[in-house]
């Protein structure tokens, strides 16, 4: 039987630390003081994905996700972009509809 580089153990803990040391919810309020970051390379490990992002400032974000988080990432910005409507079905951005006022 081959050898894997994780296990199953490694997987359970990745999850639970995902869930158990999850930070507070974001305010809108606070979305402002936010960097926004502009463009990103992304480097691929067996164990890993690293990210590092530009902000329009120029300051440099490095930062390093393990599967369980990458897959969590993934497929919060799939839907939550769908939801929002700045993507469509297949993951294409759109323009989103402005809201309709009362």
């Amino acid at each position: 039987m081959a050898e894997t580089v994780f296990g199953d153990g490694e997987i359970a803990a990745w999850g639970d630390a995902l869930e158990g040391k999850r930070p507070r919810e974001i305010e809108e309020i606070e979305w402002f003081g936010f960097p926004q970051v502009e463009s990103f390379t992304a480097a691929l490990t067996n164990v890993a994905m690293a990210f590092r992002f530009v902000d329009r400032d120029g300051k440099v974000i490095d930062c390093l996700m393990n599967p369980v988080v990458a897959r969590a990432v993934a497929v919060t910005i799939l839907n939550g972009g769908i939801e929002a409507g700045w993507l469509d079905a297949k993951g294409t951005v759109i323009a989103p509809l402005r809201p309709k006022e009362h």
